[in-house]
Parts: structure tokens; C-alpha cells; sequence
């Protein structure tokens, strides 16, 4: 699933975030921040745990270059 969201303001967009989320795993942008977020939905279902603030494991680094390779490419 795909989600791109833009929040306008005043003037240009002030806040533009896109996600997309796998069977397990969701990754969210936010390129005017230049950050991103990485969730298990599997493991946590309420979006606490930012997997991008730690060590990913190999499973885990496999889903973030897919969902950053589709996001990427608009693959989904």
C-alpha cells in the first residue's frame, strides 16, 4: 500500500511525507526533512519503535532496500 501526503501552508508545501508498507514492514519518507522511519508491523502494531534508530537485522535490512527500491522507483 502507498500513501503520500502534503500538508500546504501559506506558501509551498511545509510538510510532504509518502509510506509504503509491505506484508510485515512499513517505511515512511519525509523528504523535505531528508529523514525516514522504518516499523515491524509484526512486532509493533502501534508504530513506537523507529527500526532506522538501531542496528537493523538481516531480514529487517532486506524489507528497508525493498521498500526503499519501490518507493523509489514508484513499484508498487
Amino acid at each position: 500500500m502507498f500513501v503520500e501526503y502534503f500538508k500546504p501552508n501559506t506558501g509551498p508545501y511545509d510538510e510532504h511525507q509518502r509510506g509504503l508498507r509491505g506484508l510485515r514492514y512499513k517505511l515512511i519518507d519525509f523528504p523535505l526533512l531528508k529523514t525516514e522511519e522504518l516499523y515491524d508491523l509484526e512486532a509493533d502494531p502501534l508504530e513506537t519503535v523507529d527500526l532506522l534508530l538501531g542496528t537493523l537485522s538481516i531480514d529487517e535490512q532486506a524489507a528497508y532496500d525493498d521498500l526503499r527500491y519501490r518507493l523509489d522507483n514508484n513499484d508498487f
